[in-house]
């Protein structure tokens, strides 16, 4: 997750606001389904400053893998993906 620093807050050199697809920090729905076994006890809110910070995280909760389909989604198409 890259969390830019150099936000120009959606303008461009010229001052315009630019035009993007899709805002800097989106929600999007990347896998819905049932799991055999729940993997997390209680929701908590942690914080993971790098990618590496936040697959360890999961992984810490036997589902590492979650971060790799969060990785490799892209938007407007169905993840062929099974868990």
């Amino acid at each position: 997750m890259d969390d830019d620093d150099d936000d120009d807050g959606g303008h461009n050199a010229d001052g315009e606001e630019e035009e993007s697809e899709r805002p800097a920090h989106a929600c999007e729905l990347v896998w819905q389904g049932t799991v055999a076994k729940p993997a997390f006890p209680a929701f908590t809110r942690e914080k993971a400053t790098t990618e590496e910070e936040g697959k360890a995280l999961l992984a810490k909760f036997g589902v590492g893998h979650y971060w790799d389909v969060a990785a490799a989604f892209v938007p407007g198409e169905m993840p062929s993906v099974t868990l």
